[in-house]
């Protein structure tokens, strides 16, 4: 499970690939099925091209908001295109992001225009910066640079802080995990090294991604083997101290790791 939201059936859903392509559905378009059933292949409403795979899903009640969409890759690119850039897309989908050969991108997410931005590398670096330090681009444009990676590194996750108030969950692959204030990082500008967000050791494994969520959430993790784990994020340890290694969120078996994860927002919120 990587995404789950809630949304009326007049609602739009764009699906961001890999490859730099998005698409579009409505929600009704989407078969009504039993809880306990799997559902219908993507590819049976909207045709894929070879290799390509969902990376983002952002719904969203009007394409025409004044609203931007804000994507990076994997080599720590990233752009902003407005909302409405996005409203007349054709089955087949269109591109979203140019990449250089090699690159992908990882994530979307919809932004207010005046919000703060996280991106995370693999080898426990972050960097918080203002979205205007990233200008509105058209759809064809390659991006700017997030953040300065070391060489053989690559962007992990990135995700959009809108109030002071929201926590950082760090998870690395073999199921240590910590939470921190997002007052503990710095605001910087775009492209900079950035700061350690965990300290990474051969015990913690590589950084999985990064979440930004609230107190009453929880988190849905997926592991190597294919279990499903859900637990409220008040079970992840606060830690004040920004680049702490954390400790033990979920126990691994052996040869098992941590390959994702993604915030729940409750059913009251």
């Amino acid at each position: 499970i990587e995404h789950i939201f809630v949304a009326s059936n007049h609602a739009s859903i764009l699906y961001f690939t890999n490859t730099g392509r998005v698409y579009h559905t409505k929600v009704y378009e989407i078969p009504e099925r039993d809880r306990a059933l799997k559902g219908v292949p993507i590819v049976n409403i909207r045709p894929l091209q070879k290799e390509e795979r969902i990376c983002a899903i952002l719904v969203t009640s009007d394409l025409t908001a004044d609203a931007r969409v804000i994507m990076v890759t994997a080599r720590a690119y990233t752009k902003r295109v407005m909302l409405r850039d996005f409203a007349n897309i054709i089955k087949t989908g269109i591109i979203a992001c140019t990449l250089e050969p090699g690159d992908e991108v990882i994530s979307a997410r919809l932004t207010t225009g005046n919000d703060h931005i996280i991106v995370a590398s693999g080898n426990g670096k972050a960097i918080v910066f203002s979205e205007d330090q990233v200008r509105v681009m058209g759809r064809q444009a390659q991006g700017v640079r997030a953040i300065y990676l070391d060489e053989g590194d690559l962007v992990v996750g990135m995700d959009v802080i809108t109030s002071p108030d929201d926590y950082v969950i760090n998870l690395t692959e073999f199921g240590y995990g910590k939470k921190t204030p997002v007052g503990k990082y710095p605001v910087q500008k775009r492209a900079g090294k950035g700061v350690l967000t965990v300290h990474i050791t051969k015990k913690t494994g590589n950084l999985v991604g990064i979440r930004v969520v609230q107190g009453s959430d929880e988190l849905i993790i997926i592991s190597s083997s294919g279990q499903i784990i859900r637990m409220p994020v008040t079970q992840i340890r606060t830690t004040t101290t920004r680049s702490a290694q954390g400790v033990r969120a979920i126990r691994m078996k052996e040869n098992e790791k941590i390959v994702d994860f993604t915030r729940y927002v409750g059913e009251e919120a």
